[in-house]
């Protein structure tokens, strides 16, 4: 196999990893909300992706940077180690559910533009430590920025529609996915 289709190969299958562990959330959230009945209008949705997609890129955008300034194989152990720290964090987490009652304040059955954006932020925290240990050149990072964007919009409105069809409380917990997430894509930037 050719070295750089090797490695095209390869970031394809981190960008992969990476935009499904940090759309866990989004989707657990909004099977919670699917759930309990509330609304997830447009704005709401799109509000809610574009804080995934524009903090993923610019914890990317940080992390390429202090690629440039720390040699290769520290920054190579160092991500490997904050994604498998944050996937085992992940693992034991079990607070979508409440970061997505915290957000519905005024429990009206509908999630407004300013709730999505408190929950966006919540919710992308783990995306901040993501997207620093993983050190993408640009090419990958613009495609997992778009990636993360549109993955985050069908997980939130997929979650919203199974929670809405399943509505039991002992389907809602899927944090511990994006941790064995996490986890794969701490492996892979060892290997």
């Amino acid at each position: 196999m050719d070295f750089t289709v090797f490695h095209m190969f390869e970031y394809i299958t981190q960008i992969i990893l990476l935009i499904t562990a940090v759309s866990v959330d989004s989707f657990a959230a909004s099977l919670a909300y699917g759930i309990k009945k509330v609304e997830i209008p447009l704005s709401s949705l799109f509000i809610l992706s574009a804080i995934s997609g524009g903090t993923l890129a610019a914890s990317m955008c940080a992390g390429s940077f202090l690629c440039g300034l720390i040699p290769a194989a520290l920054t190579k152990s160092l991500g490997a180690i904050l994604l498998f720290g944050l996937g085992l964090f992940k693992l034991f987490d079990r607070s979508c559910d409440d970061q997505a009652q915290r957000a519905n304040r005024n429990n009206d059955k509908l999630l407004t533009p300013a709730e999505a954006a408190s929950l966006g932020i919540a919710l992308s925290l783990d995306s901040i430590a993501a997207g620093l240990g993983v050190g993408f050149p640009l090419y990958a990072l613009l495609a997992a920025t778009a990636g993360s964007f549109f993955v985050s919009i069908a997980a939130i409105l997929l979650g919203s529609y199974l929670g809405r069809k399943i509505a039991c409380r002992s389907c809602k917990n899927f944090c511990w996915f994006g941790g064995v997430l996490l986890i794969l894509l701490a492996l892979c930037k060892l290997f």
